[in-house]
């Protein structure tokens, strides 16, 4: 049943890597499918130590109980394991978008720092020039010859000019000077960026817990909304933020983790994932019909909750409405 929906309605990347399957994986192979440029357990392992785990021992036993069915701890690690897919859904999207997707990812995250509180705003601006270039370099890098992501790289750097073309003018002088990547491998703009150095001091952004959060929510709502990972590969592998002010691990309660496959999460944005996402005629007739579906599943939830408070609870069925459940 699993395969039939996702082929229905065009998620051909996960049909694809789960029909190879002769057993039902689990969420993590499928991201591990999915995204093999992520590598799951460094993911996992940046998550950890972003809540606070600092000891090498404690995060493997940490990520041991959470992913590794066979150990005693797994059901009890269930709230962190909800919580970290919780926080990277953008795993489960595949990592080829468009090359006008990394400018509209630039425009809404800048246009979110600048729209939060002044306190964590002075916070979050440091991490934009880290964030642009990086798009910049992944778009040179994975440009395929016709010259689209080369484009798109420095349309990026023109409209970002404006906010750091002056702070960072040595750098950005080099970046309007790169047309290939073998530029880049021999710049030494390349030597404070590269992943392998994504330590170095241009690459560090320092955040408190409280706009780690905020940037977090952002990542996730973008992941959702948007159905691109751009943001969130570029923050876990590529730029090194650094939570200070953490006095320990912080463990999730259940009832406080964010379910991003929610029925009220798509009542508060466009996104149907039940929607084919194969055509562009598709995408059209989301925009017209998406209003239409949420206000039936609002009128709906309404309906349903004014028939549960009207019959007494001896009476009320046991299960909830079935449709309403997601798998």
């Amino acid at each position: 049943m699993v395969l039939l929906w996702l082929k229905k309605h065009d998620f051909l990347a996960t049909y694809k890597a789960m029909k190879e399957e002769t057993r039902m994986p689990s969420l993590e192979e499928v991201a591990n499918k999915l995204c093999p440029q992520f590598n799951f357990p460094r993911i996992a392992t940046f998550w950890l130590i972003r809540k606070g785990y600092r000891e090498k021992e404690l995060i493997s036993k940490t990520y041991y109980a959470m992913f590794e069915t066979t150990n005693a701890g797994y059901h009890a690690s269930r709230a962190m394991r909800l919580q970290f897919y919780a926080d990277n859904v953008g795993l489960f999207f595949g990592v080829n978008p468009a090359a006008g997707e990394y400018i509209t990812t630039y425009q809404r995250l800048r246009t979110f720092v600048h729209r939060c509180h002044s306190a964590y705003r002075q916070e979050l601006e440091p991490l934009l020039y880290p964030v642009l270039v990086q798009l910049a370099l992944e778009l040179i890098q994975c440009d395929k010859g016709d010259n689209v992501r080369l484009r798109a790289a420095h349309e990026l750097l023109d409209l970002a000019a404006a906010d750091h073309s002056v702070e960072h003018r040595e750098h950005y002088l080099i970046l309007r000077g790169l047309f290939r990547w073998e530029h880049v491998l021999q710049s030494s703009l390349y030597k404070e960026f590269a992943v392998a150095q994504r330590e170095s001091e241009s690459n560090t952004v320092v955040l408190s817990p409280n706009a780690f959060q905020l940037i977090c929510s952002h990542t996730r709502n973008e992941s959702v909304t948007q159905q691109v990972n751009i943001l969130m590969r570029i923050l876990y592998l590529k730029i090194n933020v650094v939570v200070h002010g953490l006095t320990g691990p912080t463990t999730p309660e259940l009832g406080l983790i964010p379910d991003a496959w929610s029925i009220d999460a798509d009542l508060n944005s466009t996104y149907i994932p039940a929607w084919s996402l194969g055509t562009e005629h598709a995408s059209a007739m989301l925009c017209v019909l998406a209003p239409c579906v949420l206000l039936v599943i609002r009128c709906c939830c309404h309906a349903q909750a004014l028939h549960c408070h009207a019959v007494p609870a001896s009476a009320a069925p046991q299960a909830s409405c079935p449709w309403l459940k997601r798998a």
